[in-house]
């Protein structure tokens, strides 16, 4: 492999690791662990055990492996959206609900809420 190939086969996953990062797009992180497990193929396929790119390739598998998990720590600290309806008590969703019902006959006759 020549030096251009070994520049792109490092640049271009590292770069979509950057990007997927500061976007905060887990799919670019796919599409690097994909990038990374070719190059490794590329790497383990080319040189021997003797050589010090066959070791590099190790180090594409563990990088493939990061990108694959990005789901697991892209969103770690991210608190969940909850709806506002979710924080209410069950009596009172009850008894909004109900309160809807029973407005709906003058909601249909065009009146003003009676509340």
């Amino acid at each position: 492999m020549s030096t251009v190939e070994l520049s792109i086969g490092f640049l271009f996953p590292l770069m979509l690791m950057v990007v997927g990062y500061w976007k905060e797009e887990v799919w670019l992180f796919y599409i690097a662990s994909a990038s990374w497990l070719v190059f490794m193929g590329f790497l383990f396929n080319n040189y021997g055990t003797n050589d010090f790119l066959y070791w590099i390739a190790w180090l594409c598998l563990g990088m493939a492996l990061v990108c694959a998990t990005a789901q697991l720590w892209m969103n770690k600290g991210k608190p969940t959206p909850k709806l506002e309806e979710d924080k209410q008590k069950p009596s009172e969703k009850r008894a909004k609900k109900i309160r809807k019902l029973l407005d709906l006959p003058n909601k249909l006759s065009g009146k003003d809420d009676w509340d």
